[in-house]
């Protein structure tokens, strides 16, 4: 959907944006445990939970790896600010890919992902329509689904996108959700 850029560095992004959980799960198992059944548990992304805990979260982590192995800045920066591209500077168009595709890969674990409030502004720098992201959406779940048959994990992830809603329907509705937990 999104046909400017490099599909080389999209496809390394999408493998490596994460590694820093990894990092972090490595470093201190039990601990990063409980971060993650912490996120599970308010349905959310671990990365807040990571700032709160260690004072820096797994894109810090990975980042710092991926500048170690000598790999591109501008790969370095967007898996940096995968969670926060409105302040990634140079990056930041490189870092709204890989937020959107966080948001595709990981909506089925963390409907309430708070960093997803920014997808507005990504479909901006991006030039999508929340109808191209909802099309690709419908294409990663279907395709996830298939992967899901053909790995005998069928019905191994609870899919947040009940029939009949649009994820951006769902986005809309963890933003109210936020907003609304964020009054009390």
């Amino acid at each position: 959907e999104v046909t400017q850029g490099d599909p080389g560095m999209a496809f390394t992004a999408g493998l490596l944006h994460d590694i820093g959980k990894v990092v972090l799960l490595k470093a201190n198992p039990e601990h990063y445990r409980i971060i993650l059944k912490r996120a599970t548990d308010a349905r959310t992304s671990p990365f807040d939970f990571e700032i709160v805990s260690h004072g820096f979260s797994h894109a810090d982590v990975g980042a710092a790896l991926l500048e170690r192995w000598e790999l591109p800045e501008l790969l370095v920066q967007g898996v940096a600010f995968h969670h926060n591209f409105v302040n990634a500077g140079r990056s930041q168009v490189e870092a709204a890919r890989i937020h959107l595709g966080n948001i595709l890969a990981h909506g089925q674990e963390y409907p309430l992902a708070t960093e997803s409030l920014a997808y507005k502004t990504a479909f901006e720098l991006l030039n999508l329509t929340p109808e191209n992201f909802e099309r690709c959406a419908r294409r990663v779940t279907e395709h996830m689904s298939q992967v899901e048959q053909m790995c005998g994990l069928e019905g191994s992830r609870p899919s947040i996108y009940p029939p009949g809603v649009t994820v951006l329907e769902a986005i809309q509705k963890s933003t109210d959700f936020l907003a609304k937990k964020g009054e009390e």
